[in-house]
């Protein structure tokens, strides 16, 4: 609860999705040992560019979640970072960001994302108004085990002559006219909260402001092509 009295939630959506879920839960019981390196990816499609291109920098838009989860993995905060960005299209914000992530624990994290995959790649969003690919990944290494998610092995697919559909059912599957996944489960989570008076116990305020943090960290050390040092006690 904020001072006022107003229950808040964080939309941090891949916290409420099964797979995601379950990773951490490996992660918290000590099956991959020692986190020592993180990655995640996530790429998707050029034709989508022009309409993002020149309202928000690609780490807002496509990283955030992901800046997300290598904190909620690492379980340490991110002291320094380095980045490299590549504008190719010609808008404002640029086409791909590549970062290196050094945590407080000694682990290492590394994000990619971009708009560069072409139309003809293996679609998974499939709607009646919007096709095209998220290719996300992430993977997490410890000494003693490794774990790993990758959003385009999907069970499921379709081949038609135009292209092939491996609909995402995790995040926000619609079935008979409502919505499932960690959408609707993120929703029932802040209801119930609000029911009870509870507090928050799975996206907090705190991380999500750490989240963004991090992210303009890393627009900042894009744009500089310098290091650039974050207080790990803030």
């Amino acid at each position: 609860m904020l001072e006022a009295g107003i229950p808040l939630q964080v939309g941090l959506i891949l916290r409420f999705e099964a797979q995601h879920a379950l990773l951490k839960s490996e992660i918290d019981r000590g099956a991959l040992g020692q986190v020592i390196s993180l990655r995640a990816k996530r790429n998707v499609s050029k034709a989508w560019f022009p309409d993002y291109g020149d309202r928000a920098h690609t780490i807002y838009e496509t990283s955030i979640n992901d800046i997300d989860l290598l904190l909620w993995y690492a379980g340490s905060p991110i002291t320094r970072v380095r980045a490299v960005e590549r504008h190719l299209s010609g808008l404002r914000y640029p086409d791909g960001c590549w970062a290196l992530l050094e945590f407080a624990s000694g682990a290492v994290g590394m994000l990619e994302t971009s708009w560069l995959v072409p139309a003809g790649a293996p679609a998974n969003v499939v709607t009646p108004t919007w096709r095209g690919t998220i290719g996300a990944e992430i993977e997490v290494i410890g000494d003693a085990g490794t774990g790993r998610i990758r959003l385009l092995d999907a069970p499921l697919s379709f081949w038609s002559s135009g292209f092939t559909a491996l609909p995402e059912t995790g995040l926000w599957p619609e079935v008979s006219g409502s919505i499932g996944g960690a959408l609707r489960d993120e929703d029932a989570h802040f209801i119930d909260r609000v029911r009870r008076g509870a507090p928050e116990s799975i996206a907090s305020v705190a991380d999500a402001v750490m989240g963004l943090r991090v992210a303009e960290a890393i627009v900042a050390a894009a744009s500089s092509e310098t290091v650039v040092e974050l207080d790990s006690h803030v």
